[in-house]
């Protein structure tokens, strides 16, 4: 073959590793942030604490939110908003002898959203609840070489001022096939026991309860040392 027809069938395999957590984790994630809400003439700190029971899901839960609101401002809490975002980043790598480049693809969008208007006034404290709906369909989070995937949940207060007026805070979420979880519960389940076994079965076949013949009958000490035997199984 020429030297052109060799380089064009020649191929180049790379083994890369794929890392998905996929066993639940049920452990409650807290995050604090505060702001002096306003810009040049300050209205006072509002400060939110938000926890969610956990961080792995499936596709198709309902993630609960729990928001802690002290607002110590002059101005008052009037919204909260949550959204569920998936990012997805791509990336090819090609290097020549002389020539180095590096593609890289982002792909964002927002999967699920709530918000719900509150009012939590100045010099007061309040406990708000929200809900978010998480898709059906959803592929879980990888991470490698070429592809990584993940979710993230954005959680917002919006406070009664024109500028600088709004609280963020945000959990990476890592979203499993549901039919992990499946797998796991079968699999901790008792197996059925095996079939019984009658002992007739399992015995071998008893001895013949024939009586012993003359010519089965083992030889004499004096006929084993003057002359040669045999014995006959039957």
């Amino acid at each position: 073959m020429g030297r052109s027809a060799s380089k064009s069938n020649k191929t180049e395999k790379k083994v890369f590793r794929v890392f998905s957590n996929s066993e639940p984790d049920n452990t409650k994630i807290t995050k604090e942030t505060e702001k002096d809400i306003g810009t040049i003439f300050k209205k006072g700190v509002v400060k939110m604490t938000v926890s969610i029971p956990k961080q792995t899901l499936v596709p198709g839960e309902v993630l609960p939110i729990t928001l802690e609101i002290d607002n110590t401002s002059k101005r008052s809490a009037t919204c909260i908003r949550a959204e569920l975002h998936q990012r997805s980043d791509f990336y090819c790598q090609n290097t020549p002898i002389t020539v180095y480049s590096n593609h890289h693809r982002i792909e964002s969008k927002r999967l699920a959203k709530n918000q719900k208007d509150i009012n939590i006034e100045s010099q007061t404290q309040g406990l708000e609840k929200l809900e978010v709906k998480i898709p059906y369909v959803l592929p879980p989070t990888v991470k490698c070489p070429i592809i990584e995937n993940r979710y993230y949940l954005s959680v917002e207060l919006v406070t009664a001022t024109s500028l600088n007026n709004t609280l963020y805070c945000e959990f990476d979420i890592i979203m499993v096939p549901k039919r992990n979880r499946e797998d796991s519960s079968s699999s901790s389940s008792i197996p059925s026991a095996s079939p019984a076994i009658h002992r007739a079965e399992s015995l071998p076949p008893p001895y013949s309860s024939a009586t012993r013949t003359a010519s089965s009958a083992p030889p004499t000490y004096e006929e084993s040392t003057t002359k040669p035997f045999s014995i006959e199984f039957r």
